[in-house]
């Protein structure tokens, strides 16, 4: 799965994390250990949401923690 944000692209990884794709083409993998992202969208929080398919949960992503 693919969001788009003013910056670039994130996109979800479905057996890894997610990872981030600059408009300049910088890419950057963040790994969630035992998860199965998918589904993944900004918040009005402006923070990544996701499915974690792997944990039957809802998981969340600090955009701003990650910069």
């Amino acid at each position: 799965d693919v969001v788009s944000v003013s910056d670039g692209v994130w996109v979800a990884e479905d057996t890894i994390g997610v990872a981030h794709v600059s408009k300049l083409g910088a890419f950057k993998e963040y790994l969630i250990p035992g998860s199965g992202p998918t589904g993944i969208t900004i918040g009005s929080d402006n923070n990544l949401w996701f499915v974690d398919f792997n944990q039957n949960a809802i998981g969340k992503v600090l955009v701003n923690m990650l910069r």
